[in-house]
């Protein structure tokens, strides 16, 4: 294999194989000790184009799914979706230590 674009950060890497003149894409799902890296192989431009747009569909679904479940948060469970957004963001960074607690309910919010 030569050649590999890896993005940063991001659980999967694309490779490509000179030798059969392909690509070959492998996503880790789930967490160590128990982690599974299946690999696919992409062989033509008709396989890439599929690709492409299996992920932009589920891109798509998982883009609504996160706005309804802020909606019904707000509109619910009475979250503060400026709050709501930071502990999101919270969660998505792996130096924040602030607890999402406190995040979602200020300062005063007890630990749990």
């Amino acid at each position: 294999m030569t050649g590999p674009a890896e993005a940063p950060q991001l659980p999967f890497h694309i490779g490509f194989d000179s030798t059969a003149g392909q690509l070959v894409l492998s996503m880790t799902f789930g967490v160590a000790p128990t982690q599974n890296a299946p690999t696919k192989v992409v062989r033509t431009l008709d396989q890439v184009a599929v690709e492409i747009a299996l992920h932009h569909h589920e891109a798509r679904l998982q883009q609504h799914l996160t706005r309804y479940l802020a909606e019904a948060a707000v509109r619910r469970l009475g979250a503060d979706p400026h709050r709501l957004e930071a502990a999101v963001q919270a969660l998505s960074d792996p130096h924040s230590t602030t607890p999402i607690g406190r995040i979602l309910r200020g300062p005063a919010a007890v630990s749990g």
